[in-house]
């Protein structure tokens, strides 16, 4: 049996990555950030991982990487100044001359040339420029605080338990409960999204059963709840989005870790989704 990584890697091979992946970002150049004086990242596979010490700046190139593309119409994008924040403590948390450059796929020229797409952000007199020769792409970056359990955030499903209006019930996907179900090792007989609200507030509760357990979202530790976040939302977004997720394995058994992976691979496989 192929192994499902080299099938994805076999996609990104040069003469195919267009046409499987459209505009993907091949490569970031960032310079005067933080503790990137002069950082290049080459992408050259559908999922990319940073790995390194603790304060060597792996957060910040994600979030930096966020601000790649316009978002598709009706998201809110991402901007260098939603991460990177001058103020009283930090007046300057870029050099004068920060820049960062974002090098795109393009489509093989006539000649069998490829003129790959490169647009560059600076500091302008009091904002960043360059933004409207980006491509668009639906972005989607779970920082660590995606989602912390219900009890711990102590919103209104948790504290008004007893007074929230329940407006409609939807069943979760039967292969998106088994899709979480295999990351998990947990077999859920039913899995529903619950919106529920109080004087024009708010919130969606996912309500599974697992044999006699009745499991409520505001039971839901933060690895089990994380993981139904986050495979509801990539099971959700159009093909060829570009997904920035800053550890993955939060909370997360071992086990979890290595089926979390997996399903990264098949989901980039099935809808050319990115991953970093």
């Amino acid at each position: 049996m192929s192994d499902p990584r080299n099938i994805l890697q076999g996609l990104f091979v040069p003469e195919q990555r267009f046409a499987n992946f459209g505009d993907a970002l091949i490569r970031i150049h960032v310079l005067g950030f933080r503790c990137h004086q002069s950082t290049v990242v080459e992408i050259q596979s559908p999922i990319t991982a940073f790995c390194g010490l603790n304060g060597t700046g792996k957060s910040t190139l994600l979030q930096l990487a966020a601000s790649a593309y316009k978002n598709t119409a009706g998201q809110a994008r991402y901007y260098v100044s939603n991460f990177i924040i001058a103020g009283t403590l930090d007046k300057r948390p870029f050099d004068l001359n920060a820049r960062l450059k974002f090098e795109y796929l393009q489509q093989t020229q006539t000649d069998g040339s490829t003129r790959n797409k490169v647009v560059t952000l600076s500091r302008g007199s009091s904002k960043w420029t360059g933004y409207k020769n980006q491509p668009q792409r639906r972005t989607y970056l779970a920082g660590v605080g995606l989602y912390l359990p219900r009890v711990e955030e102590w919103d209104l499903a948790t504290r008004q338990a007893k007074n929230v209006i329940l407006r409609s019930t939807e069943p979760i996907k039967p292969e998106t409960r088994t899709i979480i179900s295999g990351i998990l090792g947990n077999a859920y007989d039913t899995a529903d999204e619950n919106s529920v609200g109080l004087r024009g507030h708010f919130a969606k509760v996912v309500n599974c059963r697992q044999r006699w357990l009745h499991l409520l979202g505001n039971k839901h530790g933060c690895g089990e709840g994380r993981i139904h976040h986050i495979v509801r939302v990539l099971e959700g977004l159009p093909d060829k989005s570009l997904v920035l997720l800053e550890e993955p394995e939060t909370s997360l058994h071992p086990s979890a870790q290595h089926q979390f992976g997996k399903y990264l691979v098949d989901v980039c496989t099935r809808k050319r989704t990115r991953f970093s």
